[in-house]
């Protein structure tokens, strides 16, 4: 006789009365739908929507100050690309050169970085035209840097609508052997744009959920910044300060960086990472501990309070499929989508008119 016999025994008997009974309520909203209660944690809206905008505006501070320590650059260095060619098969294609080749380009922005930084002795020196780095002084400096990716992890979570954290640290700039890029261009919406295939069956069913993400320009622009100026230089100075490095870690390094959005110390940041990061945040700005599922409840929750579409069923199935759900989230495999890519027009223009409507009702402008 099993031993377990009797506890499956047990299951048997009770679940038919689990079932029947009442659920507590997670998720409650005041009267005035101006605070939200979830597992007892309040959070009033409008707190909310400041600490939203006030992080967005301290970011683009702390970025300018912090990691590029004011030095002048040319607009086009900041600037957003125009077009895309929406190109998703050539290997290390991205709309920013992070390539570490670029910082000996005299005309790209990363080299002119690297030679300020030279010439002011803020992190290293230029010695018989080799880079010297200073450790202390680079140390901090890769820190800030992995700051303000915290802080843009952070507000692409607020701001673009949540995704799930296995999804967003796959998120890639270029694309690469095992997965095209994630980061596109959006004439539309004239900023930049997450575009995920992932489903977290994809691997039991090779079925994909394709989301596309609006990020406000203010953000883009943050991301543009660390993207084409910082990056070369940070992987470039993360090699250094490694020390000796055997060929194929260096080539893990750089490769890391020269596809990935998220990653700090050579390394790419893991979903714990990710949660703890918005954790933080939550916990310093509106004292409750909301991880990466707490804040995906809290976020469909208000999506549904606010722009529920109810009138509009194309736009509600966007909505949901924002948040990484289809109309029957408790079916099995609820992505239905093939693997091919393409988005049509028309669904490419709910998904941004869904994440344009999240974005300004946070107060912030997408463009």
């Amino acid at each position: 006789m099993s031993p377990l016999a009797i506890v499956r025994q047990w299951i048997r008997g009770l679940s038919p009365i689990a079932r029947l009974a009442p659920t507590s309520a997670t998720i409650l909203w005041d009267s005035s739908y101006s605070s939200i209660s979830i597992k007892n944690h309040v959070v009033s809206i409008a707190d909310y929507k400041k600490h939203v905008r006030d992080s967005l505006t301290t970011l683009i501070e702390f970025v300018d100050s912090c990691v590029l320590f004011d030095f002048d650059f040319p607009n086009s260095a900041y600037a957003l690309p125009t077009e895309d060619s929406n190109d998703m098969d050539t290997r290390r294609y991205g709309l920013f050169s992070s390539s570490s080749e670029a910082i000996t380009a005299d005309d790209h922005p990363s080299s002119h970085l690297l030679a300020l930084l030279c010439k002011t002795g803020r992190v290293c020196s230029m010695i018989d035209n080799q880079v010297l780095w200073d450790p202390k002084n680079v140390s901090a400096w890769l820190l800030n840097i992995s700051e303000a990716w915290s802080r843009v992890a952070v507000l692409l979570l607020l701001l673009s609508l949540p995704a799930r954290g296995t999804e967003a640290i796959m998120w890639q700039h270029t694309n690469s052997q095992s997965s095209a890029r994630h980061l596109f261009y959006s004439p539309v919406l004239k900023t930049l744009v997450t575009q995920s295939n992932y489903n977290k069956t994809t691997a039991l069913t090779g079925l994909h959920k394709y989301i596309i993400r609006a990020i406000p320009r203010s953000l883009a622009t943050v991301m543009a910044k660390l993207l084409r100026i910082v990056r070369p230089v940070e992987t470039f100075a993360v090699i250094q300060s490694q020390g000796p490095l055997a060929d194929s870690q260096r080539d893990a390094i750089i490769s890391a960086y020269e596809t990935f959005i998220f990653v700090s110390a050579g390394k790419v940041w893991t979903s714990d990472h990710l949660s703890a990061t918005l954790k933080h945040w939550f916990q310093e700005k509106l004292d409750v501990p909301f991880g990466l599922n707490l804040h995906r409840h809290f976020a469909q929750a208000v999506q549904r309070k606010f722009h529920s579409y109810k009138d509009h069923n194309q736009l509600a199935d966007a909505a949901n499929k924002s948040l990484g759900h289809g109309r029957g989230v408790g079916d099995v495999n609820y992505a239905r989508e093939n693997c091919d890519v393409s988005l049509n027009v028309s669904d490419r223009e709910k998904f941004e008119e869904v994440g344009s409507n999240w974005i300004t009702w946070h107060g912030v402008a997408v463009v």
